[in-house]
């Protein structure tokens, strides 16, 4: 009888392993450069992080699409889980909100403004008067409010920030670096007609995780992102999307 149950249990923790397995799920914030729809070999999905997480999963043999949304619905998704992996910047307010154990990218949260507008842009200071504007729920928009920018403007997507900029709605735009570069392209306006102020962060991009994603699950994840590293992957990405790495 003691041998008949064993069996039984082993046969249930044996079935279980593979639902287990299944529910895994990638969501991740549509946001420019780094996160977008696109139909490509990346499983319907274009920026250098979700071309590097889609890499990951096939090197690991996850099967599902990254489920793209915007950007604040993403984070709530990924805090509610269970099980969900998402490609997502660190900082102080999201510290306990995941586990940190795989970091993609580096990059720099910055303050830009046009070339032709003559203002100052090398501090906090200089701009807390100023109409600034941000994507909602994005990495750089909670720093400057924790800097205390009081005249903050959300949007949903980064490229309107890019509009708002160039018709003057918006003096100064905080962001990260490669998402600035790459929403002012999709509308179509010259990178050059930006200029870089202070940088406010030095930001880190990681695959971050719920907390009931368990270590084993996440080494296998790191796993593949080291060997794509060793292998060139990685910097070919990189180089796929004119990543500009941290100066």
């Amino acid at each position: 009888m003691a041998v008949r149950c064993r069996c039984t249990l082993l046969l249930a923790l044996c079935l279980a392993l593979p639902a287990q397995a299944e529910v895994l799920r990638i969501v991740a914030g549509m946001i420019p450069g780094f996160c977008e729809a696109k139909d490509t070999a990346a499983g319907g999905v274009s920026g250098v992080s979700c071309v590097l997480v889609a890499e990951m999963a096939r090197r690991v043999g996850y099967k599902r699409p990254i489920d793209l949304m915007p950007q604040a619905r993403s984070i709530e998704t990924a805090r509610a889980g269970p099980m969900v992996l998402l490609p997502l910047g660190r900082n102080d307010s999201r510290e306990t909100l995941f586990q940190w154990h795989i970091k993609l990218l580096e990059d720099d949260v910055v303050l830009v403004a046009r070339q032709d507008s003559g203002i100052d842009i090398s501090s906090v200071n200089a701009v807390r008067d100023k109409p600034v504007g941000g994507l909602r729920g994005g990495m750089a928009f909670d720093i400057a409010e924790r800097e205390g920018l009081h005249r903050l403007e959300a949007v949903a997507e980064e490229r309107l920030n890019a509009r708002k900029l160039a018709i003057g709605r918006i003096s100064v735009w905080v962001g990260v670096w490669n998402t600035i570069k790459r929403a002012q392209a999709s509308e179509n306006l010259p990178v050059s007609a930006l200029k870089r102020g202070v940088v406010l962060r030095r930001a880190e991009i990681h695959l971050a995780a719920s907390h009931d994603v368990p270590l084993s699950e996440l080494a296998r994840w790191k796993a593949a992102l080291d060997s794509m590293k060793a292998d060139g992957t990685y910097r070919r990405i990189l180089a796929d999307y004119d990543y500009e790495l941290p100066r």
